[in-house]
């Protein structure tokens, strides 16, 4: 799952322009909306991992995504219990 955020930042000039750090930005940020995005398989690919694993093909998953992440999608798909 994606968590995504959405922020405002308040000021009361109407000649406001942005200065100093991201950081500091990031700091004077008031929270407007947080959700998270699910990534859905697509159609078909659990009967494809089974065909593979049926045919001896040893399935691995390689991603830059958090462990639990990784471990949450490879139960999804079948590939491990």
């Amino acid at each position: 799952m994606d968590i995504n955020e959405f922020g405002k930042l308040q000021h009361n000039s109407h000649n406001f322009q942005l200065s100093g750090s991201i950081k500091s930005l990031e700091r004077d940020l008031i929270l407007v909306a947080s959700f998270g995005l699910v990534d859905r398989l697509k159609d078909g690919v659990h009967k494809v991992i089974e065909e593979l694993y049926d045919s001896g093909v040893n399935t691995r998953i390689i991603t830059g995504d958090h462990k639990d992440t990784a471990l949450f999608i490879a139960r999804e798909m079948g590939i491990i219990e």
